[in-house]
């Protein structure tokens, strides 16, 4: 049976007998919601590579060692023109559900955990979030320094956010609020990240150390899979809301349910 979840002001599951049943508005499966937020980059960056390789081949692969590559790093086929528009479209409109998101994760979670681990977790994924924001408005070609310490604050809170959730999973495994098997998956995402993240790190440092061609493509094929790795980490974590439902409710409701 699917629980219903408010994003206004309650997470709390409700019977189909509550008061006010009838004048709630449902809006989506909080699952849709998760897989939208999901979809947009994920398919901004696939439109963006496609039109990249059409468009800007050559452009797209430059680096300053002039080297051979053979695949374009995100960052740079989203300082294309009209790359950069789609990229930044899509995230827009990905943000607003992304908070939807926080904001019910919250509101879910302070009910079944009343400890502080609650709303830090929120707080590093909306750091998270933020940095992320930033770093596709700003392209390395529109300003290349807030565009690197906002890619940097983006890999550090994602890493944070991923070590904070999973141990916040293992204190809700302990209240049955999740499972043993998504905590698994959680935690394999997670490791996926750490080493994708550590990988890239390092072939981005030798590309620029030693220039080897076809260096740079690897780091953007990982730089890739960081992204795919940490959307399927998004929707492991949406995973134990997957039977709640969005609604909207009058605002008397609210006065007479939190009295």
């Amino acid at each position: 049976m699917e629980k219903e979840g408010v994003i206004s002001m309650s997470a709390m599951p409700l019977t189909s007998g509550s008061a006010g049943h009838r004048d709630r508005i449902y809006l989506m499966k909080f699952s849709k919601l998760s897989l939208v937020s999901n979809l947009l980059p994920a398919a901004a960056a696939l439109v963006c590579t496609v039109v990249s390789f059409l468009v800007h081949f050559d452009s797209s692969l430059y680096t300053h060692c002039g080297v051979t590559n053979f695949l374009p790093s995100l960052s740079s086929i989203i300082s294309q023109t009209p790359e950069k528009y789609v990229w930044k479209s899509a995230m827009a409109l990905h943000f607003w559900p992304r908070i939807m998101i926080m904001v019910f994760y919250y509101q879910a979670n302070r009910l079944r955990d009343t400890s502080l681990w609650t709303p830090a977790v929120e707080l590093v994924f909306l750091m998270e979030l933020c940095s992320l924001m930033v770093l596709s408005v700003v392209t390395s070609a529109d300003n290349f320094s807030i565009h690197r310490n906002a890619f940097f604050a983006f890999v550090f809170f994602a890493a944070l956010h991923k070590l904070v959730r999973v141990q916040h999973s293992r204190r809700l495994l302990l209240r049955n609020y999740t499972t043993l098997r998504r905590l698994h998956k959680k935690m394999v995402a997670a490791a996926l990240f750490f080493v994708s993240v550590t990988a890239a790190a390092l072939l981005y440092y030798l590309h620029n150390r030693y220039c080897i061609p076809g260096l740079y493509s690897v780091f953007a094929l990982l730089e890739y899979l960081v992204v795919a790795i940490n959307l399927t980490f998004h929707n492991l974590v949406a995973s134990d809301f997957n039977d709640h439902l969005i609604y909207m409710q009058p605002p008397e409701y609210y006065a007479m349910y939190n009295s």
